[in-house]
């Protein structure tokens, strides 16, 4: 969301995904139509997700930040013999 509770826009992915306002070591993606609401609550953002792109099955979710995200996307990776 913006400031104003509206959803991001192109405009607001390009700002926090560029390197010289933010390092982020991970893609980003937009919700224009706030689909992934019901699965988090404002306050416990970030809302991490791991998205199978081939099935669009989420396969781990996550509020807040930890490293067992990163855990989780190694082991992950692993499993389907991805280097």
């Amino acid at each position: 969301e913006d400031a104003n509770f509206n959803p991001a826009k192109p405009e607001d992915l390009a700002l926090w995904g560029n390197r010289l306002n933010f390092f982020l070591d991970f893609p980003l993606a937009l919700d224009p139509g706030l689909k992934l609401g019901p699965y988090f609550a404002q306050s416990v953002t970030p809302l991490n997700l791991v998205i199978d792109a081939r099935t669009m099955e989420i396969l781990f979710v996550q509020m807040g930040y930890s490293p067992s995200l990163w855990s989780f996307v190694n082991s992950e990776l692993a499993r389907r013999g991805v280097p």
